[in-house]
């Protein structure tokens, strides 16, 4: 089990002295950079990468809040001319798995048909999974909690959406899975046994403290434990990011990863 590291790529090189494995950086944050920034930003990746440290394999935060995904502003043109710039850029980075999140750009606006609105994300998430498949990415869609936006808040409605995101497409049509945040998990009191037989779909992990988002700590393995050891039973073979909020960033993220080897340690049993 690969462990990573949630935040800005200006943490790159702090990550790999702190010894994670990876790091998952911010998809809008990197289409917004100007060329000579992302140039700058490869180079540091390219520099950074060894044996023991992928770079930026990860990235999360896909789409901006303003790109409206569903409602009456949806515009799939306006998506597409996003990926076209943003996907070659993780591509030259090595991103293998996108998180497809975005609470703000995809919140259904109020007063919509929430049936619209579902129709309207499986079709951006449909394109978003095609286009990324070109540069061998694939995506993961995330779960959030009610506090942060109006649909997928549980893994369940989310398999769900895959599912209806796949229905009648060619078999060999790239589909997004599951991107799991075990914060959101537990912030929707969503029971692990529940959501067990779905791991099979999940591409990507979240973790961070269940109540406060913090970092985890010793706390938090047994429950860590029964995750990794639910996605081992499951074949899994994706990554494990801690995300985060930090008081202090390069204190959390030392503190932190020794709680996450302790619980990926299952996978050797």
């Amino acid at each position: 089990m690969k462990l990573g590291l949630c935040g800005s790529t200006d943490n790159l090189r702090l990550a790999k002295a702190i010894g994670y494995d990876y790091f998952e950086g911010s998809a809008s944050a990197i289409a917004a950079m100007t060329e000579e920034d992302f140039a700058a930003l490869a180079a540091e990746n390219d520099a950074v990468r060894d044996d023991a440290f992928e770079g930026v394999k990860v990235c999360n935060g896909l789409f901006p809040g303003d790109l409206a995904l569903v409602g009456p502003n949806a515009d799939l043109a306006r998506v597409q001319a996003y990926l076209d710039k943003l996907l070659p850029r993780l591509e030259r980075l090595g991103v293998e798995t996108i998180v497809f999140g975005s609470g703000g750009a995809r919140k259904c606006p109020e007063g919509f048909d929430e049936k619209t609105a579902w129709e309207q994300l499986v079709n951006v998430a449909r394109l978003v999974a095609d286009e990324a498949a070109k540069y061998g990415i694939r995506v993961g869609m995330e779960h959030l909690n009610t506090g942060e936006t109006n649909n997928l808040n549980t893994v369940a409605e989310t398999y769900a959406f895959t599912k209806d995101a796949a229905a009648g497409r060619a078999a060999d049509a790239p589909v997004p899975g599951i991107t799991m945040d075990t914060f959101h998990v537990t912030k929707e009191n969503e029971p692990l046994a529940k959501i067990l037989p779905l791991f099979g779909a999940v591409y990507h992990c979240h973790t961070a403290h269940p109540i406060s988002r913090a970092i985890v700590t010793m706390e938090d393995l047994p429950y860590l434990c029964a995750v990794m050891g639910g996605l081992m039973a499951a074949g899994y073979t994706g990554r494990f990011s801690l995300e985060a909020a930090f008081r202090d960033y390069a204190a959390g993220a030392a503190a932190a990863l020794p709680v996450l080897r302790a619980a990926a340690a299952v996978w050797e049993l």
